[in-house]
């Protein structure tokens, strides 16, 4: 196992900052100069040589600041993350489950200024920060991560960064288990570990979980589906169907591959190999990070939305004012989404979603940052959807409410589906009959883990 404690990775100290620096030192110098003697028009000697000499250390501590200081701080890696910081200007804390590959890159930033670059680049959509154009690697994420900046936050899945060490880095990324395109130039093929197979057509859905149209054909169907970045298998020949009328609820650890099969359904990100079969034309689609429009109300970014869906103004009003009022969120309605709290901003994306009306809901971490009381009105919300005969699909971490909530469950470990089935035929197959879901669920993601290992 990776020790606790943080390890330091020095940054790659650029010439051309300290160039930059003293360049504009020299400046500053000059103008903090023409300060003292402009001054002395309307001030004594002694007054206006005081005002030059505070010009001038403003002006160097501010140098130091953009120049100096994101060149001199080292990133840190500890047990689990890594935090890269440009400065104290911004910084990105990283789950290494969440790194897929780190590989050399020559990438440079449309916005850069001389050496130095930070926050996301429009052209490629990488965040950096960069603090010189030699030792520059590129990590892509599973995930989206959040970066602090000065005044905001921004999120990225690619970070473009300098590092004198590298090998300390890709070291602990094997450890970890996450993939670095640097050390392997082809993935070996490996044998399958034992699944559990349960079948899919003959479930008996008891009153609290509605009911499930038996025979009928599935509304999404997934053969054979393979998704690669680079060396990395985010998902390995995952064959799954899904019906109407459903929640089905996929679980897994961090990096299982629980967002990469979402997205792969929805068409963000194409199959390596495999089929994806849509019964209905229309998918709703609410990712586990959704950027608001912080200057609109929530009022107003869901008419936005609608608009983009092109509902009608009557039914879109009505519908908006209807899971406002369903959500607790008609006080705040007309507040910038800048000024919510977490929670809310995940209600009002949850509304965005829910306003296309389609026949497929797909969801990734529908609860995160909710209260108890926004998670059972998420709960709620999904057993009548499926009432209604559409399909929901969820990710989650929260196993009690697969456990309560859902008719079927799959568990994706490593990018392969472990099981797929009720709880009643995961106990019946593991023999663990008194089991919770989520003892039964800790020990398959054990065992394939030890089995991978």
């Amino acid at each position: 196992m990776p020790e606790s404690k943080r390890l330091e990775l020095a940054k790659w100290k650029t010439s051309e900052m300290m160039g930059l620096f003293y360049g504009f030192a020299v400046a500053i110098m000059l103008e903090s100069l023409a300060v003292h003697y402009l001054a002395r028009v309307w001030l004594s000697p002694r007054t206006s040589l005081i005002v030059a000499v505070v010009h001038f250390l403003l002006g160097i501590a501010l140098l130091y600041w953009l120049f100096v200081q994101p060149a001199r701080r080292p990133h840190i890696i500890t047990g689990n993350e890594l935090i890269l910081r440009y400065g104290t200007i911004a910084s990105a804390v990283i789950p290494l489950s969440n790194i897929v590959s780190m590989e050399a890159t020559e990438m440079m930033s449309s916005e850069r200024f001389g050496a130095s670059a930070f926050g996301n680049d429009k052209k490629t959509g990488a965040m950096f920060m960069t603090t010189g154009n030699c030792n520059k690697y590129l990590l892509q994420l599973e995930q989206p991560v959040k970066a602090r900046g000065i005044k905001t936050y921004q999120y990225a899945s690619q970070f473009v960064f300098n590092l004198d060490r590298p090998d300390l880095l890709k070291e602990r990324l094997a450890g970890s288990g996450a993939a670095d395109n640097a050390d392997h130039d082809q993935a070996q093929p490996v044998p399958a570990p034992p699944i559990l197979h349960a079948p899919a057509h003959t479930i008996e859905a008891d009153g609290a979980k509605g009911s499930l149209l038996n025979g009928s054909a599935p509304s999404l169907c997934l053969q054979n589906l393979s998704k690669r970045f680079g060396p990395l298998a985010a998902l390995q020949n995952i064959n799954l169907e899904i019906y109407p009328g459903e929640i089905f609820g996929l679980l897994g650890p961090n990096g299982a591959g629980k967002t990469t099969l979402l997205k792969t359904v929805t068409g963000l990100l194409q199959p390596s190999s495999g089929v994806v079969t849509v019964r209905q034309e229309q998918v709703a689609y609410m990712p586990e990070y959704l950027m608001l429009y912080e200057r609109l109300s929530g009022r107003e970014f869901l008419h936005f939305l609608g608009t983009l869906y092109g509902l009608s103004p009557e039914a879109l009003a009505r519908d908006i004012e209807s899971y406002l009022a369903r959500f607790d969120l008609h006080a705040a309605a007309d507040r910038p989404t800048g000024s919510y709290s977490q929670g809310m901003k995940r209600k009002i994306s949850l509304i965005g979603t829910l306003l296309k009306n389609s026949p497929i809901v797909l969801l990734d971490e529908p609860t995160n940052g909710l209260d108890p009381a926004g998670i059972i009105q998420v709960k709620d919300l999904m057993r009548e959807l499926a009432d209604q005969g559409r399909t929901v699909l969820i990710s989650t971490h929260i196993l009690d409410m697969a456990e309560r909530l859902c008719d079927r469950v799959g568990i994706l470990a490593g990018g392969r589906l472990l099981f797929v089935g009720t709880l009643d035929q995961l106990r019946n197959l593991t023999r663990m009959d008194e089991a919770s879901l989520e003892s039964i669920f800790l020990r398959l993601v054990q065992e394939e883990r030890e089995w991978a290992v």
